[in-house]
């Protein structure tokens, strides 16, 4: 979000005065703004990923940082997209960010690890939510083949609550989720929200337009 306010108000105001003298097109705009998001979003989404490897211990190998920096990069580039949509409904960042902020916050909630029973009306709403498919992706991965210990005192009737990572999928209600299908759903949802965004920002600035010609041919 902070990258996002950084650059995409002074781009949007540029791209509506320039777009108005047919001098700036909306697949320029959004082509432009991806380029310049794509180097600072991997570059973020690699320091997670190794991070989120060694630090966290998800699985220090070389496939799980691909895995987490694929899935940070399109959770990211969905919000770019989510930021791009309401920045260009409202002029004002400030609000724009506050409705940001509370759709990011809510997709978080019921990502499934949060909230494990989501009401059937959110949970048709889930679908569209890229984190749901990020934590799908990355706890069957990194769950795969785990196995865990406890100490003594934390043993019910001489066994470990959790001790093998199909235990934690299960506790959460993600074993039966596919992890490689959530990963190809991730990344169908990152390049649709970023056409969503193209389709809104196209949509609007024509109406936009339309209505300045319709107003100067009144005037004149």
């Amino acid at each position: 979000i902070l990258q996002h306010i950084a650059v995409c108000p002074s781009e949007r105001d540029l791209f509506v005065r320039e777009h108005l003298e047919d001098c700036y097109r909306a697949a320029s705009f959004i082509a432009a703004y991806t380029v310049l998001e794509i180097p600072f979003t991997t570059f973020t989404s690699l320091i997670f990923g190794i991070i989120s490897a060694y630090a966290i211990d998800f699985k220090r190998a070389p496939a799980m940082i691909f895995i987490l920096v694929l899935c940070a990069f399109c959770v990211v580039a969905c919000g770019e997209s989510l930021g791009i949509i309401f920045n260009r409904f409202f002029d004002h960042t400030g609000f724009a960010l506050v409705l940001a902020c509370v759709v990011l916050s809510l997709g978080t909630i019921m990502g499934g690890i949060i909230s494990l029973n989501v009401p059937p009306f959110l949970q048709a709403w889930n679908y569209m939510n890229p984190i749901k498919y990020m934590i799908g992706c990355m706890s069957g991965f990194s769950m795969r083949d785990r196995t865990f210990t406890c100490k003594s005192e934390e043993t019910i009737d001489g066994k470990c609550p959790i001790q093998t990572g199909q235990d934690v999928l299960r506790l959460y209600k993600l074993e039966k989720r596919d992890p490689i299908l959530d990963m190809v759903v991730l990344i169908v949802r990152c390049v649709a929200y970023r056409l969503l965004a193209f389709g809104i920002v196209g949509t609007a600035a024509w109406w936009k337009k339309n209505l300045e010609v319709r107003s100067i041919t009144r005037k004149a």
